[in-house]
């Protein structure tokens, strides 16, 4: 399938217990457009999945595909060009520059997309996540959950085929999580693009997500 990523036998170095019934060390299609959760503890590997198939992380074996091409001898140029036109991401240390207002955190990376072709409601976004009012405010003087919906929504002003995000809930109340969640799959769902979630716990669990073992 079209921008489809396919795990042949994937295994994170150093090589770890693997439960038998996880994505490690076997072949798996994740396809664009169905969603994605990972439940699991500190430390499991969730982290080191979304690294991978963002082409951050070198030390695994196996193979890796993106839209039928393997990866494995992918240079930088290649992976940066996947990672400005096909995926999104909110990293669990979030990426953001303190010293920048929330309105700058998210459209900082408007200059590294120029192919970018549609106009995103942010004004809309921070709204049903609660933070319009720190449109001006500077990302240090935020809390950590304020901080987790910016991220959110930067990752959603973007094109992109798929939408990877480790542990953006965390800090996130219920009420918040919940609408967080309501945005980020109404999203996915209007553009046709895969979701891969991380999470620690299962008050975040969705029935129609498909579930990924680590």
């Amino acid at each position: 399938m079209e921008d489809s990523f396919i795990l042949n036998q994937v295994k994170p170095n150093p090589i770890r217990i693997i439960n038998p019934e996880s994505v490690w060390n076997q072949q798996i299609e994740l396809e664009c457009g169905k969603f994605y959760q990972v439940i699991s503890p500190s430390g499991s590997g969730k982290s080191t999945l979304i690294g991978i198939l963002n082409g951050y992380r070198k030390d695994f074996e196996g193979e890796i595909s993106f839209n039928g091409k393997p990866l494995k001898n992918a240079g930088v140029d290649e992976w940066v060009s996947i990672r400005n036109q096909k995926i999104s991401t909110v990293y669990q240390d979030l990426k953001l520059f303190d010293e920048l207002t929330m309105q700058e955190n998210i459209g900082i990376l408007d200059s590294f997309t120029p192919h970018k072709t549609e106009e995103f409601p942010i004004g809309e976004w921070s709204s049903k996540l609660k933070i319009e009012e720190k449109m001006d405010t500077k990302a240090r003087f935020l809390s950590y959950g304020q901080k987790q919906r910016v991220a959110i929504i930067r990752a959603l002003n973007r094109n992109f085929r798929w939408l990877m995000l480790d542990e953006p809930f965390s800090h996130l109340d219920s009420e918040n999580m919940e609408a967080a969640r309501l945005l980020i799959t109404e999203e996915c769902r209007r553009r046709n693009a895969g979701l891969i979630i991380t999470g620690l716990d299962k008050r975040f669990v969705q029935n129609d997500f498909i579930s990924l073992i680590i």
